[in-house]
């Protein structure tokens, strides 16, 4: 089955064969769900005659428009306690995104702040020799030449603003990411074995009972050493109007090393899913997701984690299959109808090694040497789990 639903028969044919839901029924129910966002981007960037939208700020909103929508979940904050007893979890780290972003970005500052510092002990030393020609040229009889030029002062870089703690980062909202410090899996033996569980529930106590459900893992000894961490968005702030992205938790795992996938099976993906399914009820979650994730069970859907089958995919899996759709739109200022916008990004997809029956996978090269194991790349993997919303495509869109 291709991206756009086509050569597969109808969900009611499928129900006919077979009243349980089969893998047939789930991949056209995939497959449909991804020809309705890829047709309502199409609406959003071409007019009805097939010619592209003219506003150039638009592409930086297609992240925003496949990962976003409009939800309950924020009605009812959470508090400080709340937040106390994730941090409490045996075996856990916790630390807010926003929180580690701020942290990577006063690293930088203070080295470009002592930089700035040294530059101003220069750029003072350059001024006292400038004051001093500038006396020499002024004592000169006319006509004195070539007056001297001033250096240039550096410029005092900013302090960035962000959140210093959990605590502070949970009144604006975070997600918190909880690591599991018993995971021992290394970096090299994550290839083609790394996975993500996304949960899409309606409120954040909801949020909380998977939370918890998943930090008991962490001390299960079949589980454990290959659940890397799962991270979950939480406010103390209440908001109505606020959009939250579909996934409001994020599992990140790796498939057991006794060879589970060769046959199709997960059973870590099974173990996580059931015990996510046991503390919520089908209110709890809503059965809507970002684009392009394979669905498991009400609220549940599944993706690889694309860094690791393929090395030009370095973003998170939203990001990059929103840049990909990006490129399309900004290489087509005339797309003539929705058959075609889907036909063309099925190529795009297919030219990035991205599975087009079942594109929450990925079609990975022959195998090369596995990437060192350092704690520089283990802390840059770490860093980029998360979906940072401010790196975005750029907006320009071709004539």
């Amino acid at each position: 089955m291709a991206l756009d639903g086509t050569e597969v028969r109808t969900r009611q044919e499928v129900r006919q064969q077979n009243a349980a839901p089969t893998d047939e029924e789930r991949h056209l129910r995939n497959a449909e769900a991804n020809r309705e966002a890829l047709e309502k981007i199409y609406d959003f960037y071409y007019e009805s005659d097939g010619s592209r939208k003219p506003d150039a700020s638009r592409l930086r909103q297609l992240y925003r428009l496949m990962s976003t929508e409009t939800t309950e979940y924020l009605n009812e904050a959470v508090d400080d306690e709340d937040l106390e007893r994730l941090e409490n979890i045996p075996g856990a780290t916790v630390r807010g995104q926003r929180v580690s972003n701020q942290e990577r970005a006063m690293a930088e500052y203070e080295e470009d702040i002592a930089a700035y510092r040294a530059d101003l002990d220069d750029y003072e030393a350059e001024l006292d020799d400038y004051d001093r020609r500038v006396e020499e040229y002024e004592a000169r009889p006319a006509p004195r030449g070539r007056a001297p030029v001033p250096p240039e002062e550096p410029e005092e870089p900013e302090r960035p603003e962000g959140p210093e703690d959990n605590y502070e980062s949970l009144v604006n909202g975070d997600y918190f990411h909880v690591i599991n410090n018993n995971f021992s899996v290394r970096r090299s033996q994550r290839q083609e074995r790394a996975r993500r569980l996304v949960i899409n529930v309606r409120t954040q106590d909801a949020a909380l009972r998977v939370a918890h459900s998943l930090g008991d893992l962490f001390r299960e000894n079949g589980v454990s050493p290959y659940l890397h961490e799962f991270k979950v968005y939480l406010s103390s702030t209440p908001d109505d109007t606020r959009k939250v992205k579909y996934d409001k938790i994020v599992v990140y795992y790796v498939t057991a090393d006794d060879g589970d996938d060769d046959d199709g099976t997960d059973r870590i993906g099974d173990r996580l899913v059931d015990t996510i399914q046991s503390v919520v009820t089908e209110e709890d979650v809503v059965d809507r997701f970002a684009p392009f994730y394979s669905s498991v069970g009400p609220g549940v859907a599944w993706a690889e984690e694309p860094k690791y089958y393929i090395d030009a995919l370095k973003n998170s899996f939203t990001k990059t299959r929103s840049n990909i759709i990006a490129k399309v739109i900004k290489e087509s200022p005339h797309v003539p109808d929705k058959d075609t916008f889907v036909s063309w990004v099925a190529s795009a997809m297919v030219a990035a090694q991205i599975d087009p029956v079942d594109p929450h996978r990925h079609v990975p090269p022959p195998p090369g040497p596995p990437p060192p194991d350092t704690d520089e790349e283990e802390e840059a993997d770490d860093a980029e789990e998360g979906d940072d919303e401010a790196s975005e495509p750029d907006g320009a869109l071709a004539s």
